[in-house]
């Protein structure tokens, strides 16, 4: 399905410097594809970032705006199935602290669906730390 272009106006699509969003996805993990076009269509610049890309340092959450934790069926279709996923943040000590760097910045915003929303409440960010 297209979105009307009325949704987000030309030049904000055409920006050149538009705020950067990650796309989060891990093992079993879904819908990242139409997460990116929802964000795509509103302006943003979507990256396709998995698990593996943050654990082998290849990218980091520091440039981003925006992070949105995708659905789908990490570790299995089971409740609170997210935990091996939050695990791999928990349990290294390099990602912990990025994670809480990003959160703890004041111009960043955080979107978890389904798998990605228990992600974020095994962090500890849902409703908010504290």
């Amino acid at each position: 399905m297209r979105l009307p272009s009325a949704w987000a106006p030309q030049a904000l699509l055409s920006a050149a410097d538009k705020p950067k969003v990650a796309i989060l996805r891990d093992e079993g993990s879904n819908s990242d594809r139409e997460m990116t076009s929802a964000f795509y269509s509103v302006g943003f610049e979507p990256w396709d970032i998995s698990m593996t890309d943050l654990l082998d340092g290849r990218i980091t959450l520091d440039g981003f705006r925006g992070l949105a934790a995708v659905g789908g069926f990490s570790y299995a279709d089971v409740p609170e199935s997210a935990k091996g996923w939050a695990a791999t943040i928990q349990f290294n000590d390099t990602l912990k602290t990025m994670f809480a760097n990003f959160y703890n910045r004041h111009d960043t915003f955080s979107l978890g669906v389904c798998n990605g929303c228990q992600l974020f409440g095994l962090l500890g960010w849902v409703p908010w730390q504290g």
